[in-house]
């Protein structure tokens, strides 16, 4: 029987599934449907069974009785009590993210849900706010001697203000330069450029500026001074014989190994002189190394290096 079937079938089915198959069966068979009605006698065709018929019925029925269901939806009254009853069942996670978004929604009524438990739970206390970062003072002109100082140091005009707290910040980047370049540059100077030169490296530079702006009296202005002098002298007597050993080096080889040199040193001529030429050479390029090349090479960049910084420190009244 076709109402076996149709009881079968939906027996089989999810509630959610059943709507869907009642829907297409009320299309198929609308014999009962909204208005319609039944097969007038004289149409063709033998007509349904009783069985079938009962079994149609029963699907509308339950077809309305879900539409009652479903059209309960629309009313919010309805709605918001399955909500509460709902909501009493929920882990307390789940109820916190329906009221978070019915809040979202504009819906802060919905917050009643929560009731007595809700509004009585312990809050957990919002960290203080950050408090509000000083204003900066407007800082004081920097006093006039030291004003024109870094005017004349920055090539700025008379006309252009000095902040001092710019000023301060400007002293301790070049302090912190400073005191790099001085290790590095005393460092190369008394192990590699020239170990034997008498000019010797008068104190850290770093340390020295430490205690001027302390306001260490042992260390004046002009000591600052002359040390700061000293480290230009020694960087750029470096950079200097640095950019002239290539041609200082070319000088010293040619002296040695240049034709005119080799027959200076042998003193041959004639027949036989080619021979000696050569066997000269070999025996001073004998001696030539990596190590003795580099030797000769550092040497010369150290007595050009010394002969610029202690002729020039030399030369101070």
């Amino acid at each position: 029987m076709m109402r076996d079937e149709i009881e079968l079938v939906l027996r089989s089915m999810v509630p959610g599934e059943r709507k869907q198959f009642l829907f297409e069966l009320m299309d198929a068979f609308p014999l009962f449907g909204e208005g319609s009605s039944a097969p007038a006698g004289g149409s063709e065709g033998p007509g349904p069974d009783r069985a079938t018929m009962d079994a149609l019925a029963a699907a509308q029925a339950e077809l309305a009785a879900a539409k009652s269901e479903l059209s309960r939806f629309n009313d919010a009254a309805y709605v918001t009590e399955r909500l509460v009853e709902l909501a009493k069942r929920l882990p307390d996670e789940q109820r916190r993210a329906v009221i978070k978004r019915l809040a979202t929604a504009g819906l802060s009524e919905v917050r009643t849900v929560e009731v007595a438990k809700a509004e009585s739970a312990p809050v957990a206390p919002r960290p203080a706010a950050p408090a509000p970062a000083p204003v900066a003072a407007p800082t004081a002109p920097a006093p006039a001697n030291i004003a024109a100082d870094f005017r004349k140091a920055t090539g700025l005009t008379d006309a252009d203000p000095i902040d001092s707290a710019k000023a301060a910040e400007l002293g301790a980047v070049l302090a912190e330069f400073g005191g790099g370049l001085d290790e590095l540059v005393w460092t190369a100077w008394r192990q590699v450029i020239a170990p034997q030169s008498r000019i010797s490296r008068p104190g850290p530079l770093k340390r020295t500026l430490g205690q001027f702006v302390r306001g260490d009296a042992t260390v004046s202005r002009q000591r600052v001074i002359d040390d700061v002098k000293l480290l230009r002298l020694i960087t750029a007597a470096t950079i200097a014989a640095t950019s002239r050993a290539g041609k200082n080096f070319a000088r010293k080889h040619l002296v040695k190994f240049s034709p005119d040199a080799i027959k200076a040193a042998t003193g041959a001529s004639g027949w036989g002189a080619q021979a000696k030429y050569w066997a000269k050479y070999e025996e001073l390029a004998g001696v030539l190394t990596e190590d003795t090349i580099e030797a000769e090479i550092m040497q010369t960049i150290g007595e050009a290096a010394r002969g610029l910084a202690e002729g020039k420190e030399s030369s101070k009244p």
